[in-house]
């Protein structure tokens, strides 16, 4: 850390408990670099094909990088992220909550007029601005699972639905209008001597430019490109 502190190329913001420098002056620790390498384009081409689910490639993954000894499986179970996993998990129950007692479709109803005014795309334009506004303050992961349900019933004639869970993701993604909507925004803030509304000028107009794109971009997909379900 000291010797890093000190280099113009890299802005240590902490150091991290427990954490060790890459190994990399063996061969075997370039063969592990490479073998690590190849694991994950496995991992990302089995998943998005659909051979294995994603939660089958990890597993066969984790156990691969532990048995070629690129990581411990100490270093495995401690990087598992036990408060990320609950905050994931207890949000499944309010979104639950919000199907059952047909809040989603309340809020359909307030959304879908305000979009549905201005064609395909201002749907589109619409779910993305939803997502991002509540990404800014909780995580991508609860707004994917409390939005879902709402974007799922609203239905709209010739716009795919899946145009619709699609923007939904990437504006839940879109956490750039304030210094709490993503971990990197806080490791910046204080190294950058930036302040809350630096974070509003510059990603609010990233937002909006982001949306309009989006929208556009799979309203024309699913309308012209795309004709499967």
């Amino acid at each position: 850390v000291s010797t890093q502190s000190t280099w113009g190329h890299f802005v240590v913001v902490h150091e991290v408990a427990q954490s060790q420098p890459p190994r990399h002056n063996s061969f075997k620790d370039k063969l592990r670099t490479i073998a690590a390498g190849v694991v994950l384009v496995f991992m990302v081409i089995a998943s998005s094909s659909g051979i294995i689910t994603v939660l089958e490639s990890a597993l066969i993954c984790s156990y691969i990088l532990v048995s070629i000894q690129c990581i411990t499986l100490e270093q495995a179970f401690s990087s598992v992220q036990v408060r990320v996993l609950l905050a994931v998990v207890s949000t499944y129950g309010l979104g639950r909550a919000i199907h059952t007692t047909n809040v989603d479709k309340a809020m359909a109803a307030c959304l879908f007029p305000i979009g549905v005014h201005f064609g395909p795309v201002g749907l589109l334009f619409v779910i993305f601005i939803a997502s991002s506004i509540l990404t800014n303050f909780v995580s991508s992961a609860s707004v994917v699972i409390l939005l879902y349900p709402v974007v799922k019933t609203m239905e709209l004639k010739g716009l795919n639905p899946r145009a619709q869970i699609l923007i939904m993701l990437i504006g839940a993604s879109a956490g750039f209008a304030t210094p709490i909507g993503n971990q990197t925004n806080l490791m910046v803030i204080r190294p950058g001597s930036y302040k809350f509304n630096d974070f509003a000028k510059v990603g609010g107009p990233l937002t909006l430019s982001l949306a309009v794109l989006s929208s556009l971009w799979f309203w024309i997909y699913y309308t012209y490109i795309h004709h499967g379900p």
